[in-house]
């Protein structure tokens, strides 16, 4: 269990680390070239959003190892610890499994069929490897639910112990 919250983790930072800074440049870049250079291009916006999402895809799991996903903390921190987990449990078994396993299964053929078809970006450019967005949200999502899972078990382990 721990390795696989260690790989989760270390997969959210590596990928934080690589590509917050290049989100950066690439906005810098786009100011510098709208204000200073005075030409624009759709090319920066449309690399910062696929970086967003990215990023997005790939600290799923991470901010669930961490604990940093969105909670209603005013009223959780006021329950027992008993009453979160439960609740903790059915929200991994009533919203996060059935939500993620069906992105999962209608996501993988999804990428798998861009990847065959040279799928390019609606840019004018037209770049390549749309799949890889599109596997991405399939990875990061069953990053999420591993690290879920993880925390059933854990938590379902920590009962056990105290009965």
């Amino acid at each position: 269990m721990n390795a696989v919250n260690r790989t989760i983790v270390g997969i959210g930072f590596w990928s934080a680390l690589i590509i917050l800074p290049v989100m950066i440049c690439v906005r810098v870049y786009e100011i510098v070239a709208r204000n200073v250079f005075n030409t624009s291009s759709p090319l920066p916006q449309y690399l910062e959003w696929d970086l967003f999402l990215l990023l997005v895809f790939l600290t799923l799991g991470y901010a669930y190892v961490r604990g940093a996903h969105v909670r209603v903390d005013v009223i959780r921190d006021r329950l027992k610890p008993v009453i979160r987990n439960r609740i903790e449990l059915v929200g991994l078994l009533l919203l996060i499994a059935p939500f993620v396993l069906v992105v999962i299964w209608f996501g993988i053929p999804f990428a798998i069929e861009s990847f065959e078809m040279g799928e390019k970006a609606a840019l004018t450019l037209g770049a390549p490897g749309r799949w890889i967005m599109k596997g991405a949200m399939s990875f990061g999502l069953i990053l999420l639910l591993l690290a879920a899972v993880v925390a059933a078990v854990r938590t379902l382990a920590q009962r056990l112990d105290k009965e």
